[in-house]
């Protein structure tokens, strides 16, 4: 529930904040580098050439549109900290959701390998903290009978999956 929270909640908020943060910054640059047609004077020679005459109209024309080359997008998004945050706080959840739990996998599989190997007499700890030795083992039922009294052979049945950790 807490993996869904995260991703239905924070990560949207995250991106509009930085979607919000690159719009104002392309607003920024765009008025930065406008230039007004009155500021670009570039007058030709009356005995300049005709191909001379349009060289200086196109590079009048790229001047009114703007001198500086636009950024890249990968430019544009790490030019703010809070874009930096937001990978951080993906490589993260990629983590929490995919890398930590194999762990998780592989102490579940040695916990089903031990039940798998439990033999008779061996000394077994169950989920509800009941210490016992193994006296038999009905693997068709699923079940174990622990003796946890050696003084008066008291026997519990429980179930396989119940026990938490094999002592030998």
């Amino acid at each position: 529930m807490g993996r869904i929270a995260f991703v239905l909640l924070i990560v949207p908020t995250l991106l509009c904040f930085a979607t919000a943060d690159l719009l104002a910054q392309n607003q920024e640059t765009t008025n930065d580098t406008a230039v007004a047609p009155s500021m670009v004077s570039v007058e030709p020679d009356s005995n300049a050439s005709e191909s001379t005459k349009e060289s200086l109209v196109e590079t009048k024309t790229s001047l009114v549109q703007g001198s500086k080359s636009k950024p890249s997008l990968l430019e544009e998004f790490l030019s703010s900290p809070l874009n930096y945050f937001l990978v951080l706080v993906v490589c993260l959840y990629v983590y929490l959701m995919f890398v930590q739990p194999r762990g998780a996998r592989q102490a579940k599989k040695l916990q089903v390998e031990r039940l798998n190997n439990l033999k008779k007499n061996d000394r077994v700890v169950t989920s509800a903290g009941i210490h016992g030795i193994i006296s038999s083992i009905n693997t068709d039922a699923g079940t174990v009978t622990l003796r946890v009294d050696e003084n008066s052979n008291t026997k519990l049945t429980i179930d396989r999956d119940s026990i938490r950790s094999v002592a030998s």
